[in-house]
């Protein structure tokens, strides 16, 4: 078999691949295997379609919190699209790539990992590159979770605010969310438990009013689970045993 195909010349190859492709796409369904998908149009001299794919399996894969499948399949879309035209769409899907990436570095890597900040400030020359606002909030949010996993609460309070100013444009439960929890985590760390506490029973009320918590993935942790653990936390620094006693029970 692998004799056959090395045979083929590349055109008849990509052929083989693309009517592969169609007839996946053709009888999956609703549920198309995504990263086979992407294989078959990469080879098959498709880089446009296979980047698509790629990153659709990894923001399932995101969805799921697999972070090692996920930073896989997002470089994969990255890799593949360096073949294509250096245009506003190239740059945008790598704009949208590389926010969906930043968590799952994270996660993988640690917080304040150079990889992290690579990606986020790789992010945040393509936002001011394509005039983006809205992909402000994601980039600010991850570099503040870079300068606070590193200590570092006077830059991170400048971003957590930074977040606010951008959350403060539209009504955003996910961005409310991200902003309340980065500046309650910041003032704990930073000594004020009063204005930690005011901004996680904050967060916490929105975590519970977003009922589809997959849109939290961006995040690349759960921040309804921390808020609970920092109020606690906080509660307990204020002289509250008592209070602090029901995040955790929660």
């Amino acid at each position: 078999r692998d004799a056959a195909y090395q045979s083929l010349l590349r055109r008849e190859r990509q052929g083989c691949h693309q009517r592969i492709a169609a007839a996946l796409i053709q009888t999956a369904g609703d549920n198309p295997p995504l990263e086979l998908l992407a294989h078959h149009f990469e080879e098959g001299g498709q880089p446009d379609k296979a980047a698509q794919y790629w990153r659709r399996a990894g923001e399932h894969a995101l969805a799921r919190f697999a972070h090692v499948e996920a930073i896989s399949d997002l470089r994969r879309a990255l890799a593949v699209t360096e073949s294509l035209p250096a245009d506003n769409d190239r740059l945008r899907f790598e704009l949208e790539t590389q926010t969906l990436l930043g968590p799952s570095l994270m996660y993988v890597f640690g917080q304040g990992a150079p990889e992290v900040e690579r990606t986020y400030e790789r992010t945040l020359e393509l936002g001011e590159q394509l005039n983006d606002p809205q992909a402000s909030f994601t980039t600010a949010w991850g570099l503040w979770r870079l300068q606070f996993a590193r200590g570092d609460m006077k830059a991170g309070h400048k971003l957590a605010l930074k977040c606010q100013q951008v959350a403060s444009g539209a009504p955003d439960p996910v961005k409310n969310l991200g902003t309340a929890f980065a500046l309650g985590a910041t003032y704990l760390f930073s000594g004020d438990s009063s204005s930690a506490t005011s901004y996680l029973e904050d967060s916490i009320e929105l975590y519970r009013g977003i009922e589809d918590k997959s849109a939290l993935a961006v995040f690349g942790q759960d921040p309804g689970l921390s808020s609970l653990s920092y109020l606690a936390w906080a509660r307990w620094l204020l002289g509250l045993p008592d209070q602090a006693v029901a995040p955790c029970e929660e």
